[in-house]
Formats: C-alpha cells, structure tokens, sequence
C-alpha cells in the first residue's frame, strides 16, 4: 500500500455510538498505531467540521461505517457514507446492535457487503481491520521506531544511516528528504550543501608536531591549551567534514596520538584568503579534540533520529 494517505481509516457513526462502542473501537486501533479520523482526536477547536470530515473522506484509505439504529435514523452519517462511496472508498461495515434484514432495508448495497458485528468485541474487530489495511504501515512504522532505537543504543551510525535510506525509499514521496539526506551521509557531502552537524573546531598550522617531544604527557587539554597560547602558529578554524560517515565513524574509532588528539592533513589554499598565495602548496596539519569525530557520529545519529520522527504520524493525545 502507499503511505501517501493522512489516515488508514475514517469512522463513520451516529453520535449516540460513541460512548460504548466507537470511541473504545479508534482508541485500540490507534494503540496498533493505526492513523484514525475520528471526530474526537481529529477536530481541533476552532476547526470547520465540514471542512475537516471532507478532508477526511478524501485523505483516508478506507472507510469504516458503524451501522446502527440511531445511524439509521440520521442523515448526516449517510452523506459521510455517500461521500465514501462517491470517493470510491473500500468500506468495511460495523453492525452495531442491528441484523442483517435491517441493514438491507437501509440500504440494499451495504447489506450485500460481508459486515462484522460488534459482538465480535473491539479487539477482535480491530484486528481484522488491520489485516484488511495490510501490514505495510504498521511494518513501516514499526520498522522506523525499530531504527530509532538502534540508534539510541549506539549502533554503528553508518549501518543506521544505510537502513535509514531503504526507509526512505519504502516512505516514497515523504522519504524524499530522508532519502537525501542519508544518501549525503553515505556519498559525503557536496560543497554547497549545508550539514552543520559535520562542523570541527581545529587549530591549524604549517608545523607538523613531533607530539612525543611536546611532553603533554597523554593530556590533550594540556596539548590544545599550548597551541591556544600561541595564537601565531596556531589558528583557530572550523571546518565541515564532508566524507562519507563511514569513514567519519573510522575516525571515531581510531586511537589517535596523545590519547584523543586528531590530526589532519589538508592543502593551504583551503584556507583562501587566509593564506598567501605563495604558501598554496604548502601542506597545513589540523589538531583537534580527537572526540571532535565522535561528536559529529553523536550528531548524525540526532539529525537522522530527528527526520525519522517526522516520518510517523503526529497524534493528538485522547
């Protein structure tokens, strides 16, 4: 099924069908994390009930008809039932303390649909429902609170990123982004793309240290202290790491040089107009809080859990 939709299902009932057998029904499907529109949880104050409940007939997969004598007997829920089939809508049918003969004399189309009746009990019922929807949404969204929590015990990011891109692909036009970030995160970033996430402090310099002779004795807060001391030969700069997260994550994971320093080695005209033109083919060494690499993995892994959040549902409380 498409993901496309704002609600799986829609619910259509007589007002007096809410206390004992609707709202009890929505709220056991929403617990399966069903998207429901249902008048309750939907309408906010203020909302147009027209307008809403025909945003909701357009936007829902199915609909879901609570057949009963008080439904029966009003107009309004057959103009949402007209609207359903008008929008040639699956509909699956409720029988809410009616027979068969009673549907058919109100409405000889409804009868000749397989109905359930609520005797059945909500928990059985919204089983069924849910099997009728398929289990791609629910999968779906089982499948993005699964990656959230790989993430949250710290699984390796560039693996998380890799699931993350085939949800993507499964969400279609709403994994657009996600699809393009991870794919960023996989191929490394271009240079004009913003990934604030990626930003390391360093200091640079044209001196390559000899980091045993410096005697910071495994320290590196001693060792960056000497190089902010002497803001001559050492400049503050920050830079966005752009390659791929695997190798982000590689450096992570490497012991550097005293303890946690990073280091790195990129050519000076990376720094126009900082450096002369003349010193373009000089080498410049970057040193770094060696936790600088583990702070972008930590980063990418909130960024990627952030847009996967917004990959689910947003659900009013009720």
């Amino acid at each position: 099924m498409s993901i496309d939709y704002e609600w799986d299902f829609f619910i259509s009932h007589a007002s007096e069908d809410k206390e004992e057998f609707v709202r009890p029904f929505v709220k056991r499907l929403r617990r399966s994390r069903v998207k429901v529109w249902y008048d309750e949880f939907t309408l906010g104050w203020g909302d147009s009930l027209r307008a809403s409940i025909d945003r909701g007939l357009r936007d829902s997969r199915i609909g879901i008809v609570v057949l009963s004598p008080d439904f029966f007997r009003k107009d309004w829920p057959r103009d949402e039932l007209d609207g359903l089939v008008a929008g040639g809508k699956r509909i699956l049918t409720v029988w809410h303390k009616v027979t068969k003969a009673d549907v058919y004399r109100y409405s000889p189309m409804l009868a000749g649909k397989l109905g359930r009746s609520s005797t059945l009990g909500i928990n059985e019922l919204a089983k069924q429902a849910i099997a009728v929807l398929g289990p791609t949404r629910v999968e779906f969204e089982r499948d993005v609170f699964s990656l959230i929590e790989r993430l949250q015990s710290g699984e390796s990011i560039s693996t998380c990123v890799a699931s993350g891109l085939k949800l993507a692909h499964k969400a279609g036009e709403k994994g657009k982004d996600l699809a393009a970030f991870c794919t960023n995160e996989i191929n490394g970033w271009n240079p004009t793309a913003a990934c604030r996430h990626r930003t390391v402090p360093f200091y640079a310099t044209f001196e390559m240290l000899n980091l045993a002779d410096l005697r910071w004795q495994g320290d590196v807060g001693r060792a960056l202290q000497y190089m902010a001391a002497d803001p001559n030969r050492f400049k503050r700069v920050s830079l966005t790491m752009r390659g791929p997260i695997l190798g982000i994550e590689a450096d992570a994971n490497r012991p550097h040089p005293m303890n946690s320093l990073a280091t790195k080695t990129v050519p000076a005209n990376m720094f126009f107009p900082l450096v002369r033109v003349e010193d373009f083919n000089r080498a410049v060494y970057l040193y770094a809080d060696g936790e600088s690499y583990q702070k972008i993995v930590r980063q990418t892994a909130a960024e990627l859990t952030r847009r996967l959040s917004m990959m689910l549902p947003k659900r009013k409380s009720g």
